[in-house]
């Protein structure tokens, strides 16, 4: 999420918190509690437990998000492995390898991405993986060559999986429905609550302060719940596909990717020539 709008949604909120307490403030010139030190007990046992639950929430939205980034870095290091690794096979198998490896690559970073951005997956990716894993699968293990190095391709094979499987499941969102029914009504409970202290005899400055950091810190920890479970909008703090572009250019430019010549077998896109 872009942060100006992030910053002008926490403002916005605060001013409007502010505006009601303006208005509560002339509605009860004597305020709004015969004993405001009882109705601030109260307060405190509800504030608490909507603190921890908005804690125990932000907590498990950025475990999601960085097992997303974890999984993205691990698909993007087991493709560069298993390009390296198909040198060992015969032409015929390595070529394949590297040819379906690198159009996989540029079909994440220019498809799969943006469907994770809109909770979804890429069918060409997904096409391109399932052929990545019947050539492995196909792989005869009667030469030398090839026996050396098959554990390590399907140990990789696996990897690769693992790490994109890891991302896409971040790509809907973490959080429930429920959780966020219940941290929304929360917020809005404890910032009503808090509202019902305006009292015109005190200070409106200090008034107008309790009022403002208790909606920031509401607003600005739903903001915050929000960005993380939906790491992958394109936006400030979004997860980029940065490992993977890292590994194209790898397979593109450095010589030791090289071996059996570049496989021009799709565009920069990913789809086949």
């Amino acid at each position: 999420m872009n942060p100006l709008l992030v910053l002008a949604v926490v403002l916005g909120a605060s001013a409007i918190a502010i505006g009601i307490l303006v208005l509560l403030r002339r509605r009860q010139p004597e305020g709004w509690w015969v004993d405001p030190s009882r109705a601030s007990g109260v307060l405190g046992a509800a504030r608490s437990p909507f603190a921890v639950i908005l804690a125990f929430v932000i907590l498990v939205a950025f475990q999601g998000f960085n097992d997303a980034k974890l999984g993205a870095q691990q698909e993007a290091s087991a493709t560069r492995t298993l390009y390296k690794t198909a040198a060992l096979f015969s032409p015929s198998i390595r070529d394949q390898l590297h040819a379906n490896l690198l159009c996989y690559a540029r079909a994440v970073v220019s498809s799969d991405w943006p469907a994770m951005a809109h909770g979804g997956s890429s069918v060409r990716v997904d096409d391109l993986a399932s052929t990545i894993e019947d050539t492995i699968h196909d792989i005869h293990t009667s030469d030398g060559v090839q026996l050396s190095g098959v554990s390590d391709v399907f140990a990789e094979a696996n990897a690769r999986e693992r790490g994109r499987d890891s991302r896409l499941a971040e790509a809907d969102g973490r959080v429930p429905s429920p959780v966020w029914i219940v941290i929304l009504l929360g917020g809005a409970a404890v910032l009503a609550y808090v509202l019902l202290f305006a009292d015109p005899r005190e200070r409106f400055v200090s008034q107008a302060v309790m009022v403002g950091s208790v909606t920031t810190i509401i607003v600005g920890g739903l903001l915050l719940v929000y960005i993380l479970s939906h790491p992958y909008r394109g936006e400030a703090g979004s997860i980029e596909p940065a490992a993977m572009r890292h590994t194209i250019d790898l397979i593109e430019h450095d010589p030791a990717f090289a071996e059996g010549g570049f496989p021009h077998a799709c565009d920069a896109r990913g789809r086949p020539l």
